[in-house]
């Protein structure tokens, strides 16, 4: 209890100094434009990137759970024969992580959504 007189004390010390503002003379923060449901699923938020070097598939494992995890079908099997790999398309993926998910690798994930600052650093 004695925080918060405490507290409302400097507040009021400070409204009455003109060091702080009361908060309905705040400048307003900008907010985001409204969008519809389906905006929001689709916005990207990362994009995933796989390592060849740790996914089982390339490497003779038969997984593909990533692939089967993916809501917008932009994780799939590329190549065909000895060259097949999980890709990743770009334009279709969101970065919602169901692929990391279900990834089994550990401790690392053969697949990670990275941000889009760092996604755009990744080809796949």
């Amino acid at each position: 209890m004695d925080v918060l007189v405490h507290a409302q004390a400097h507040l009021r010390i400070g409204l009455l100094s003109g060091n702080v503002r009361p908060l309905h003379t705040r400048v307003p923060q900008r907010r985001a434009a409204p969008m519809t449901v389906e905006e929001k699923c689709r916005r990207p938020v990362g994009l995933a990137r796989v390592d060849r070097n740790t996914c089982q598939f390339p490497n003779g494992g038969e997984c593909t759970s990533c692939v089967a995890a993916c809501p917008w079908e932009a994780v799939m099997v590329a190549g065909d024969g000895f060259d097949s790999h999980i890709q990743v398309d770009s334009e279709r993926c969101t970065g919602c992580g169901a692929c990391e998910a279900v990834c089994p690798v550990r401790p690392s994930r053969a697949i990670v959504v990275n941000p889009p600052i760092q996604a755009d650093r990744f080809h796949n």
